[in-house]
This record gives structure tokens, C-alpha cells and sequence, in this order.
């Protein structure tokens, strides 16, 4: 049976989605940030015949806000990051950010995105091409995962620059699966 999610049920929802925090990122941060019930966000669970919640799904009236946290990751999309967006999610707590600064200008970072209180994502590793094959994006991997990771929190990320898996199992990440986006285009007739 599958039916709407209420507060109600929070602590059977999260029971369910802690078990895979990486993977179920994206519905934890939504969930924390706006809730159960919102005209703009309504979480769905199914429930097997014992009553118990086995899976939690998003529903068409969730696409805009996955589309919009998906559009901040630069390998699936052009990065529609704005500096009044980055300003707010820094300053929410459900993205962070390192850099490193050579001679006063900023060449490299790493970033989180959909961050919640078991996992987060990391996204916008980056350097400037004229400072590459110097560690940096090393450097600020390593210090923001460190302190991720103190605070208990599972991570996960994206990518599809093999030069970066190097990186990211370098440091310890592991392939955990292979992900595809679909995009879905209203057809004008």
C-alpha cells in the first residue's frame, strides 16, 4: 500500500532512509529542510503487507526542487549556482565550502550540497587550470570530508571525469553504484 507520509511517521521514514543515508540524500535534505507536508513537497511511502515502510518516493510535485539541487552539480548540467543562492545554502548549513588561495586569488575548491544531519553530498571540486597537479583539490577534499566525517555524516558524490575518480578513490571513496539522469520534455505540439 502506498500512501502520504505525515509527521507522524518521521521516525519510520528515517529509520528506513538512514540505513542508505548516501543514497537517500536527496529525500533526508528535503524531508529536514521543509517537512512532510507542503504544497510544494509531499513524501510517499510504501508499505508491505507486515505494515512496515520498505520505500520512500518522490512524486511529480518534488521535480522542480530535485531538478534545482541537481542543476548545482556541474557534472550533470551547466552550473546554475547564483552568488544570493550560494550566500543562503552556506549560510542554512546545507552546503559548505573549502578553497585554497594562492597569491590573495582563490584556485581551488570543494563544496557539499544537500547536506542533513547523516549525510551530504560533495560537488564543485574544482581548480583553475593554471594551478592544477598541485594537490590543491586534494587539499580541500581532504579537509572537508575530515570534518564531514567527524560529524558522522555518510558521503557520497557524482562524477564522470575519471581524472577525478582517481582522485576521490585516492582518498578513499569507493564506487558504490552507477546513477543515469533522465530528463523529461514537455513536448510542444
Amino acid at each position: 500500500m502506498i500512501r502520504q507520509l505525515t509527521e507522524q511517521d518521521h521516525e519510520m521514514c528515517f529509520s528506513l532512509l538512514k540505513q542508505q543515508p548516501a543514497e537517500n540524500l536527496f529525500i533526508i535534505g528535503d524531508i529536514e529542510a521543509y517537512g512532510y507536508e507542503q504544497d510544494f513537497q509531499k513524501v510517499w511511502g510504501d508499505f508491505g503487507e507486515d505494515g512496515k515502510l520498505k520505500a520512500v518516493q518522490a512524486v511529480p510535485e518534488d521535480a522542480e526542487q530535485l531538478v534545482e539541487l541537481l542543476n548545482s552539480i556541474p557534472e550533470f548540467s551547466d552550473s546554475a549556482i547564483t552568488v544570493e543562492r550560494k550566500r543562503r545554502v552556506l549560510k542554512d548549513g546545507s552546503s559548505r565550502s573549502f578553497f585554497i588561495k594562492e597569491d590573495g586569488k582563490m584556485v581551488s575548491t570543494a563544496s557539499t550540497t544537500a547536506e542533513n544531519s547523516l549525510s551530504a553530498m560533495v560537488v564543485g571540486v574544482a581548480t583553475d587550470s593554471e594551478f592544477k597537479k598541485k594537490g590543491y583539490a586534494t587539499q580541500c577534499m581532504v579537509k572537508l570530508c575530515r570534518q564531514l566525517l567527524s560529524e558522522n555524516k555518510e558521503l557520497c558524490l557524482f562524477y564522470d571525469n575519471p581524472a577525478a575518480g582517481t582522485i576521490y578513490k585516492r582518498i578513499g571513496f569507493e564506487d558504490i553504484g552507477f546513477w543515469m539522469m533522465y530528463t523529461i520534455e514537455k513536448k510542444m505540439s
